[in-house]
This record gives C-alpha cells, sequence and structure tokens, in this order.
C-alpha cells in the first residue's frame, strides 16, 4: 500500500509542540531568477535548473547527473535553494545549496522519502513532505539545529505545501476529504480549514506576495487539463486565471506580485498574476520535461545569509518515549555511519519466540558512529 501511495504521489509530481511565531508580512520585492526541475522521462533522470525569467532563457543545470533531484525552493534572502535528491542511498533527502550551485548539504538523513520542502518567510526553518509515518505528512524542520516536527497525521496524502509571506499560515493540498482540495493550516499544524470543494483535482497552492491571493492549479468541469485558478485567502471569490489546451500546474508568484511562472505541459511560462495575460514562453528545450518553478526574491531589507549547514538527526519510527525501533537498525546503520545519531535510545524488537531482532546491527551502529546508543531491550525469557 505505501508503494502504490509512493508511486500515486510520484506520478502527481511528474504532472502535477511549540506554536510557530508569526514573521512580519512581507512587501513585494524585486524579481530575480527562476528555479525549476528538469526531468529526463527517457531515463528517469532529474536536475536542479536555474534560468532568467526572460523568453527563451539560457538554463543552467546545478547539479549532477546519474541521481535524481528537483522540488527546487529559493531561501527568502535569495541566497540559497532547497531542493530533494536520492543520492545517498536511494531515498530522497532534503539538500541546500547556494544560488550557483556549490556548497551542496544534506540536511535530513531518514529512512523515507523526504521533498517538496519550502523556507519559511524568515528563513529558519522548512516545510517539507515525508512518508516517514507511512503516509504522505508536512513536517518542519528547524534550520538552526535539525530538530524535526510532524505537523499533520491522517490516513491520507498531504503534500505540496506553501508558505503564507506573513510566516502564520501553510497552505497545502491534502485527499483527506475523498478528493484532492486546497487547505491552510496554522504554521504549528493546529485549525486545518479546506478552501475549495470541487469533483476535480485542485493541488499546489501559492500565496502572492500581499498575502491576499492564493494561486492553484486545478481540473475544473469542461477545462481541457489542468488550469490555473486564483483565489482569496479565505477560499471566496475562485476564478479562472489561465487556461490553455494541456495542463497547467505550480504556479509561483513573482516577489513584485504581477507574474505568474507555472509549468505547461513540458515547459515553463510567464503571465500576467491579474488576468494571465501577456503570455511568455521561458523554456523550450525538447525531449525534458520543466517543472514547479520558484521564484528568486532580490533586494529588500532581508540580509543574505550563508546556506544551511546543520548537523541531520535521525530517530527512525518515533516511539511514544522517544525510542525508535530496532525493525529500523539496517536503513538507520546506513544513514547513520556518515553523520551523528542524536537518539536518545534504541529499543528492540522482538520476534515470535522472543529474541532480539537486529540487536547485532545495534551494537554495529553504535560502534560506527561513535557515540553512545542505548539499547533499550525487553528482558528475553529463556
Amino acid at each position: 500500500m505505501a508503494n502504490q501511495k509512493r508511486i500515486l504521489c510520484a506520478i502527481l509530481l511528474s504532472e502535477l509542540l511549540l506554536p510557530v511565531a508569526a514573521a512580519r508580512a512581507v512587501v513585494p520585492r524585486q524579481n530575480g531568477l527562476l528555479t525549476f526541475s528538469r526531468l529526463d522521462p527517457g531515463d528517469l533522470s532529474g536536475q536542479v535548473a536555474i534560468a532568467a525569467a526572460e523568453e527563451n532563457a539560457e538554463v543552467s543545470i546545478v547539479t549532477s547527473v546519474g541521481t535524481l533531484n528537483g522540488d527546487s525552493a529559493w531561501s527568502p534572502d535569495g541566497a540559497c535553494v532547497v531542493f530533494y535528491s536520492n543520492r545517498d542511498g536511494g531515498d530522497a533527502e532534503l539538500y541546500a545549496m547556494s544560488a550557483s550551485g556549490d556548497d551542496q548539504t544534506r540536511l535530513t538523513v531518514y529512512p523515507a522519502f523526504d521533498y517538496w520542502g519550502v523556507f519559511s518567510p524568515d528563513g529558519t526553518r522548512l516545510v517539507f513532505v515525508s512518508d516517514r509515518d507511512g503516509e504522505y505528512e508536512l513536517y518542519l524542520f528547524d534550520l538552526a539545529n535539525g530538530a524535526t516536527r510532524q505537523l499533520t497525521k491522517n490516513d491520507a496524502i498531504d503534500f505540496v505545501p506553501a508558505w503564507s509571506p506573513d510566516g502564520a499560515k501553510i497552505a497545502f493540498s491534502s485527499n483527506r476529504d475523498g478528493d484532492y482540495e486546497i487547505y491552510v493550516m496554522n504554521a504549528d499544524g493546529t485549525s486545518p480549514t479546506r478552501l475549495t470543494e470541487s469533483p476535480g483535482m485542485d493541488i499546489y497552492p501559492d500565496w502572492s506576495p500581499d498575502n491576499d491571493r492564493i494561486a492553484f492549479a486545478t481540473e475544473r468541469s469542461g477545462a481541457v487539463g489542468r488550469d490555473l485558478w486564483i483565489m482569496d485567502v479565505d477560499g471566496n471569490n475562485e476564478r479562472s486565471l489561465v487556461s490553455l489546451n494541456g495542463n497547467q500546474s505550480e504556479p509561483a508568484f513573482s516577489p513584485d506580485g504581477t507574474l505568474i511562472a507555472f509549468s505547461s505541459d513540458t515547459h515553463i511560462f510567464l503571465a500576467s498574476s491579474t488576468d494571465g495575460s501577456g503570455l511568455v514562453q521561458v523554456t523550450n528545450d525538447d525531449g525534458v520535461d520543466d517543472r514547479g518553478p520558484d521564484w528568486q526574491t532580490v533586494g529588500g531589507d532581508i540580509a543574505a545569509g550563508l546556506c544551511p549547514t546543520v548537523t541531520p538527526k535521525i530517530c527512525g519510527d518515533a516511539n511514544a518515549d522517544g525510542s525508535i525501533k530496532a525493525s529500523d537498525a539496517l536503513a538507520v546503520l546506513k544513514k547513520g555511519v556518515a553523520s551523528p545519531v542524536v537518539c536518545p535510545k534504541i529499543r528492540c524488537d522482538t520476534d515470535d519466540s522472543g529474541s532480539i531482532v537486529a540487536s547485532d546491527a545495534l551494537r554495529v551502529l553504535r560502534v560506527s558512529v561513535g557515540q553512545t546508543v542505548e539499547l533499550d531491550c525487553p528482558e528475553v525469557e529463556s
């Protein structure tokens, strides 16, 4: 079932417990470069690309071939890009790098699929998607210390989060009520509220810089493929924004609020954020699939900072007491030998005969990372 959900989510992407203090509202600033994912459907590879927001732009690839990279997004100061990659073991982890592609650093270490990271407006946290509890849920990642906290928990897919410019809310898409709709919740995960209600799929929300509107992709009745719509932040006043043949997805407001960047089938386009006019095609390379644009902010009063280089933390599947299950020991070991493990305990599971499972792997883990790991194992009857 988990694999089926992962496949479904991958298809959608290819087409498609402390309160957080609210940051002050972001005023529109100058528009910079676009970052986006460039997929090669022939060999299923993907790279992070950067290009100017102009017609027939020259595209620069800033990640290395041979692994899957994507879902890139700018930091609020325009200095860094967060993205996911499977370069270190097959599952996806979050990484950060400079705008030039230098200093690529892994942020998360977990035996799960971590992707779609988005910086908070103050640059201190990431909201991201992971299936580490068996479902695709939203999590918060603290860039100061690597601490991670789960925001949503239900038997559904919650994904494609977008932070409000004032830092108080997170919009996302979920199928928790049957089909995919746009929801909004407080930035600490409380008070989730459904904004859209349509028989078609509503996904990829993005907030306008003035905090007044949310653009999203939708499959509404009568549309040919997927279109872009826009609504007020309370879900009222829904109206069509861009309607073309094919699929329009992943809208992204420009920092000055005047334009929308989006993917249309296999290319990146720009249009007016007011009425969808003034269509400009940014990318036009054949044989590739360009998706998920995000706009760099330049200028303004946010000081440029260094890209995050936090030490990753890993805690397996946490029990209520903060320990992790030994059934994850091999996956933890695989990740842990390359970076510190900071869990206070590791609990051993037992099989039907009462024997401890994976205890050898746990001992190896303790030696490999050079750090004391407490084994919280039940007594084994003789």
